[in-house]
């Protein structure tokens, strides 16, 4: 049985009142070790900290940050600190996937990643953008990570909207740009320069043929 027990038929409390620089403190204890669990409220800086086998385990700082494994970021809503490589570990006992969501104030369209199977996902408004799978192919747009190589390859398989995919490729201020995408509308894949810039193909490092900015090509010269 209970040796406190503090019982109303309404509203009940305990108080413990400390000085301004001093704690307040609930201890846990057995015949090995009078203090090897600890609840400690320190007014000098106004956190709550959690002592657990002896050692402090979580802490919450003044401005509701809460801290596992440290003492904690002034800022940083969570933090997790470590000797270790691991950080952490998150399981759904579910088996449609398991997804972590963000979301700031200012939008409803929710960012997520997290794993369906053995797929490393991204997801935008609740739908998958991106997946890497457990050989390391990425798919942007499908959940296909192969793509006519049934699986042989390491691959990118890029798929866009009802009239195609592409990819742009430039410099920061995109004075040389150019791409290549595919195009339902024109029935076929296309490779350019959107700048005026010449398209250059080499082999080991030499060029062997350019189709210059008028369209005309040069082999081997």
């Amino acid at each position: 049985s209970c040796q406190l027990v503090l019982e109303k038929d309404s509203n009940s409390g305990l108080t413990i009142l400390s000085g301004n620089a001093h704690n307040g403190r609930i201890f846990f204890g057995d015949d090995g070790n009078n203090d090897i669990g600890i609840i400690d409220y320190d007014h000098n800086d106004n956190s709550l900290s959690f002592t657990v086998n002896a050692a402090e385990r979580m802490r919450i700082l003044s401005g509701g940050e809460v801290a596992i494994g440290g003492s904690g970021f002034s800022g940083q809503p969570f933090s997790v600190q470590t000797s270790t490589a691991n950080l952490g570990f998150m399981q759904s006992t579910g088996t449609s996937g398991a997804i972590m969501s963000f979301i700031d104030g200012n939008s409803n369209q929710n960012i997520g990643f997290g794993a369906i199977g053995n797929n490393h996902v991204f997801l935008k408004d609740n739908s998958e953008k991106m997946r890497i799978d457990s050989s390391g192919r990425v798919g942007i747009g499908t959940t296909t990570t192969t793509l006519g190589s049934g699986g042989v390859f390491g691959e990118i398989n890029l798929r866009g909207g009802t009239e195609g995919a592409g990819i742009h490729i430039a410099d920061n201020d995109a004075n040389v740009h150019g791409g290549m995408f595919t195009s339902d509308n024109s029935l076929a894949m296309f490779i350019r320069t959107i700048t005026n810039h010449p398209i250059i193909f080499r082999t080991n490092n030499s060029e062997r043929a350019r189709i210059d900015t008028s369209g005309n090509l040069a082999v081997g010269i």
